[in-house]
C-alpha cells in the first residue's frame, strides 16, 4: 500500500530531474487515510521552465512509482483563492529552493501596471 511516505520517496526520487520548486500531497495521503488503489493528488510550485512535457512525464514517473493513478495540478493554473484551500489540506513531501516559482496568473495581474488609456477615435 501506498502511504504518505512511499509518496514522499518516489517524489525525492523524481522531482531532482524537474524545474519543481515544491511538491505537496492532498487528498487523503495527506491524511494517511488513503485506500490501497486509491488516487494520489500532488500540488507543484514549478520554474518558468517547466512544460506541460515534463508535467506530463513527472505524473508518469510517480504513477510507475507508486503503482497508482497521479493527478498532477500546477499552482500557476489555480486562483489565489483555489490555491489557499488545497494549500490548507496538504502536506509537502519535496523542496528545491534552488528553483524559483513562475508567477501565477493572479500574481502576473496584479503586478502588471495597468494599461495606458486608448485613444480617442476621430
Amino acid at each position: 500500500m501506498n502511504d504518505f511516505g512511499s509518496i514522499r520517496d518516489a517524489v525525492s526520487r523524481v522531482a531532482p530531474r524537474y524545474a519543481i520548486a515544491k511538491v505537496a500531497v492532498f487528498s487523503l495521503y495527506a491524511s494517511d487515510q488513503a485506500r490501497t488503489g486509491g488516487d494520489a493528488c500532488l500540488l507543484l510550485d514549478v520554474g518558468c521552465t517547466f512544460s506541460r512535457a515534463d508535467a506530463a512525464q513527472f505524473r508518469r514517473f510517480i504513477a510507475e512509482d507508486l503503482g497508482c493513478t497521479v493527478d498532477v495540478i500546477l499552482r500557476s493554473a489555480l486562483t489565489a483563492d483555489d490555491f489557499a484551500r488545497a494549500e490548507t489540506e496538504a502536506r509537502v513531501v519535496y523542496e528545491n529552493p534552488d528553483v524559483t516559482i513562475a508567477s501565477t496568473p493572479d500574481a502576473r495581474a496584479q503586478a502588471a501596471p495597468p494599461a495606458a488609456p486608448k485613444p480617442p477615435v476621430r
